[in-house]
């Protein structure tokens, strides 16, 4: 099942986030909270993506008792990071996910989601 637009555009921010995270191992494994900050969805969008990715083997899911998630992303996961940008690469400029600055614990996150793939939108449709 293909994923429709606003969820692939969703999925890879998240999935070019979690890269970014892996490179940069010292700044641990994110949780929810810090994912949607930094792509820009809600809590509870946040989280049906992550079961959306994990379903389809992109991404460990790693849920905690309480409902928490500290996803990581797996090798089907990184393959699916080129097949979305590639479905984008006519209107959008293929992602950097290098070039984010990162800084102690935290991603520098202004414009982000712009930078890096144009306008999106926030909800999963």
């Amino acid at each position: 099942m293909e994923l429709p637009e606003p969820t692939a555009r969703n999925a890879l921010l998240l999935l070019g986030y979690l890269l970014e995270r892996e490179r940069h191992p010292e700044l641990g494994l994110p949780e929810i909270p810090e994912i949607s900050k930094v792509i820009g969805l809600t809590h509870h969008e946040t989280s049906d993506l992550i079961d959306i990715l994990d379903s389809k083997g992109a991404i460990k899911a790693n849920r905690s008792i309480a409902g928490g998630a500290a996803p990581m992303l797996t090798g089907h996961g990184k393959l699916m990071i080129e097949v979305l940008s590639e479905s984008f690469i006519a209107s959008l400029t293929r992602p950097r996910f290098a070039n984010i600055a990162w800084v102690a614990d935290t991603p520098s996150v202004d414009n982000w989601r712009d930078t890096f793939l144009g306008p999106c939108p926030k909800s999963l449709g």
